[in-house]
């Protein structure tokens, strides 16, 4: 008999990230209408991913990501 293989619908990183949003945004607010709730998530997600990142050496993926486009640059320059 085959047994059906259950997949993990959270990882432990998106359970850290739900998280924090519960404790950050979702619990401290009391949204009037479903747009209001749409915007200040929308916010809370976008200040979370432009945060900087202890793995990206406390800078921003946008900051990262220059680097990557500078070094490239670089890169086609030298060729």
């Amino acid at each position: 008999m085959s047994e059906k293989k259950k997949y993990r619908t959270f990882t432990p990183v998106h359970r850290v990230l739900v998280g924090q949003f519960k404790k950050r945004c979702a619990w401290r607010a009391e949204w009037e209408t479903i747009e209001q709730a749409r915007s200040e998530i929308t916010a809370y997600i976008d200040r979370y991913h432009h945060r900087p990142h202890s793995g990206l050496a406390y800078r921003t993926p946008a900051e990262v990501a220059t680097t990557w486009r500078d070094m490239t640059d670089l890169q086609t320059e030298a060729t």
